[in-house]
């Protein structure tokens, strides 16, 4: 397209206002063409809703979790080295007391307990990760 096309096409676009008589005679074109179709119930369809994994793939929650475990780890092992023995123990009780946690919230509401899933060794570890290693471990406990 060269630039005096564009300078044209540009400039018809501008001459185009929209008023409620243009939208009014848009509308009655839009009904008349659906008014003509084959069927008189057919409708187009127009935008397609469904709720979210858009794209489904057969992973397994325990599958997923090991993944983000496996992504977390460089950040556990960081903060091991660099904070020592109480950033390792505040992982394990954070770990741990999640893992208890929800076994017994399971329980009490009498549900199956799942604890293959590793969603409860997630959640601990992340709660490990964002706490200071300073951290007394019973507030970690209670996390």
């Amino acid at each position: 397209m060269t630039p005096d096309e564009m300078k044209k096409n540009t400039a018809a676009r501008a001459a185009e206002t929209v008023t409620p008589e243009t939208m009014a005679q848009t509308i009655e074109q839009e009904k008349a063409a659906k008014s003509s179709a084959a069927h008189p119930m057919a409708v187009e369809k127009l935008l397609w809703l469904q709720s979210s994994p858009h794209i489904a793939r057969p992973e397994t929650t325990p599958v997923l979790m090991t993944r983000v475990l496996v992504a977390l780890t460089p950040a556990a092992v960081f903060g091991v080295v660099i904070f020592g023995i109480s950033a390792l123990l505040n992982i394990a009780v954070a770990v741990a007391s999640a893992i208890i946690g929800e076994a017994l919230f399971r329980r009490v509401t009498k549900q199956d307990i799942r604890l293959k899933d590793l969603s409860a060794c997630v959640t601990g570890l992340l709660l490990a990760l964002v706490i200071p290693p300073s951290t007394p471990l019973w507030m970690t406990a209670l996390g």
